[in-house]
């Protein structure tokens, strides 16, 4: 499954990406938490969610034509 990734924030000065393409081959459910955390340690101290295809989930339970996820951090607002 392809998968269309988007970074925001204060993720994108810790990982140094804005955005990236990933291929996933791995069995469903996908816990994308768990991936990206793995893929970049320094997720693993910060606060965040997980939007699939723009609703806050963290794991793929399907497989999908088209894989939007974007990784959120804490937003300030007033």
């Amino acid at each position: 499954m392809n998968i269309h990734v988007k970074y925001f924030g204060m993720i994108v000065e810790a990982i140094q990406c804005t955005s990236e393409q990933i291929t996933l081959n791995q069995p469903l459910p996908v816990n994308l938490k768990i991936f990206f955390e793995n893929k970049y340690p320094q997720l693993k101290a910060m606060d965040y969610k997980i939007a699939i295809n723009q609703q806050i989930k963290h794991t793929i339970t399907q497989q999908l034509q088209s894989v939007e996820v974007a990784l959120l951090p804490p937003f300030a607002g007033g």
